[in-house]
């Protein structure tokens, strides 16, 4: 697909996604069903959000930004990427960073059966030995959706398992415990995916129409 005609098409998609709704997700969701009827059939859904009120004000509409999403595809051996929040609709681009294209491409199977473990940790509790978890309800959280071919799979990485290395026994015991789960997770191929679309964070895009 040529660059100019890629981006003619995603102002056309764009523009009429703005004028039906104002939604990051409905937006998202809707581009992710006009690929996939056009024949796309490598899709990323990144949504990134935190548990517990934050938002953020744009600094020229005052508009409340609440969600976000971003869509990693390819076509025709390019990468694309395209941003979606609740106050303006972004003009996508070519991704360079083909980090996340390769980690699926290689290691597709082992991702599909990873999981972020909860964080857990032995302790005697009540004379008996225990396998006790722990979870709070105010993190941040990395959801992707795969789109391959005819299959999709959802990974939720919750930041707090991920990042969590030692913990507070709820016990008789009191002290810090260490996460039994934690290098496993340090070494997962979905926290090497995380940090990469991380990074689509820093990337300026340009606005086409305020939502």
């Amino acid at each position: 697909m040529k660059p100019a005609l890629y981006i003619l098409i995603t102002i056309l998609l764009l523009s009429s996604f703005a004028r039906a709704q104002n939604s990051a997700k409905e937006q998202a969701m809707n581009f992710v069903k006009t690929l996939k009827v056009k024949g796309v059939d490598t899709i990323i859904c990144y949504h990134p959000y935190c548990t517990g009120g934050m938002v953020i004000i744009t600094d020229t509409t005052k508009c409340q930004v609440n969600d976000t999403y971003y869509i990693i595809w390819a076509d025709q051996g390019k990468n694309f990427l395209n941003q979606f929040d609740d106050c303006y609709t972004y003009i996508g681009k070519v991704n360079q960073a083909n980090t996340i294209f390769k980690l699926l491409k290689f290691h597709f199977n082992q991702i599909k059966k990873e999981q972020i473990k909860r964080v857990s940790y032995w302790d005697v509790y009540k004379g008996k030995r225990q396998l006790m978890s722990v979870s709070i309800d105010h993190s941040c959280h990395g959801n992707f959706t795969f789109y391959i071919d005819s299959t999709m799979i959802n990974k939720r990485i919750n930041y707090f398992d991920l990042e969590t290395k030692f913990t507070d026994a709820i016990s008789e015991n009191t002290g810090q415990r260490l996460n039994i789960n934690y290098n496993y997770n340090q070494h997962t191929y979905l926290k090497r995916l995380l940090a990469e679309a991380e990074k689509l964070k820093k990337i300026k895009f340009k606005t086409f129409l305020p939502n």
